[in-house]
């Protein structure tokens, strides 16, 4: 989803979003394309929150599996 909302295709589990010119209308497409397409719904605040891809997907995960921590 990174790449797609970044336009990007060098995205590396380890990159921040911010870092790669991520800014918070773009976190509200990745928040939105979570939703459709596995159906996390996690606060755009969240980005902020956990900007490195590997942490934001490990949050993801967790949600998804009905986890909050």
């Amino acid at each position: 989803m990174w790449s797609e909302v970044l336009g990007r295709e060098d995205i590396h589990p380890d990159d921040d979003f911010f870092a790669l010119g991520g800014h918070s209308l773009v976190a509200l497409r990745v928040v939105s394309r979570l939703k459709k397409r596995i159906g996390v719904v996690m606060p755009t605040k969240d980005i902020h929150r956990y900007p490195r891809l590997r942490d934001l997907a490990g949050h993801a995960e967790s949600l998804r599996a009905g986890s909050t921590s």
